[in-house]
């Protein structure tokens, strides 16, 4: 049974909060990640659910749920990232705060109450909370921790967009998110940089409140079923807590097998070499000519692979 604290709101023309969903032929993942949305404590919000050219019934299953907070759009013309669809529910939004929510993330009923009320609060532009990386065997990692000596938000620090909540008057000010074809990082670890730069105030919040299924993991666009959302979301919507308690437990337990790693030798060695090549890279500059140029090139390369590893032979 779905528990709602709060009554559904029916303020469909000035919510609080604008949730960007980009698709892509995924209906199965789409429809527990709506579920998930709308089973939050925190009801004033609209659904801006935007396809990348579908072709598929992603646009029945919006339809299929029957509430005027949701609202359909596709594109017509493919982008092949998450960017596209992201620009145009910025421009679709109503909401005063955006949030984005992956087709195929879930999230836990206090997500949206506890970043609201932490991005208000703090007076922030941006909050995000951890997110947790689940594989076949369990819990992977745990992205969108608070920052540590030596990193910043402007060296691509990844941390995903589900976990954001930021003010929609902020992209007055950085811009809308950034052509894939262009740049030589993703475009959600780009974009948080170009919000870094513009000095807007990024705030952590200390709570696990996402579960993400990496595409690439689990070849979701490739897959005719055996989906772990469902059964995930069937757990979320009956007993939370008991969730929740189990990934921690399974995050504690990969922690303590990586406190004391084995040495080794050629690990070391790559260690080194990383550093050196981040040293190279302050130095000199990432953005300046050829280091961006071929950084552009290896990353351009390296999307393209993962896109066949997703299931995703169109670009």
């Amino acid at each position: 049974m779905e528990v709602i604290s709060e009554p559904i709101s029916e303020n469909t023309e000035h919510p609080e909060i604008s949730v960007i969903i980009a698709t892509f032929h995924s209906p199965v993942t789409l429809k527990c990640a709506i579920r998930s949305i709308l089973n939050q404590e925190f009801q004033d919000f609209e659904i801006l659910v935007v396809g990348d050219t579908c072709t598929d019934h992603s646009e029945d299953i919006v339809k299929s749920f029957g509430d005027r907070r949701i609202r359909w759009f596709n594109l017509p013309e493919n982008i092949g990232s998450q960017s596209g669809p992201n620009n145009e529910g910025l421009k679709q939004a109503k909401g005063k705060f955006i949030a984005y929510h992956g087709h195929d993330d879930l999230w836990m009923p206090q997500h949206l109450s506890t970043l609201r009320n932490a991005l208000v609060s703090q007076n922030a532009d941006l909050v995000y909370c951890l997110s947790v990386m689940v594989i076949q065997n369990g819990a992977l990692s745990v992205l969108g921790g608070p920052l540590v000596k030596g990193r910043t938000f402007e060296n691509n620090y990844h941390i995903p967009p589900s976990s954001w909540l930021h003010r929609k008057e902020m992209i007055e000010i950085v811009g809308l998110w950034p052509d894939p074809d262009t740049i030589e990082a993703g475009v959600d670890e780009y974009y948080l940089r170009l919000i870094a730069r513009a000095k807007q105030k990024i705030q952590y919040v200390p709570s696990l409140l996402i579960i993400k299924f990496p595409s690439v993991e689990w070849s979701l666009y490739s897959k005719k079923g055996n989906f772990p959302q469902p059964v995930y979301l069937d757990r979320i919507l009956k007993n939370p807590l008991d969730l929740e308690r189990e990934i921690l437990f399974d995050v504690a337990v990969l922690e303590s097998i990586h406190y004391y790693p084995v040495p080794n030798v050629w690990s070391s060695f790559k260690e080194f070499y990383r550093a050196i090549g981040y040293a190279f890279y302050d130095l000199y500059s990432r953005d300046r000519w050829p280091l961006k140029e071929y950084r552009i090139y290896k990353f351009q390369s390296f999307r393209q692979r993962m896109k066949k590893r997703r299931g995703l032979t169109k670009d």
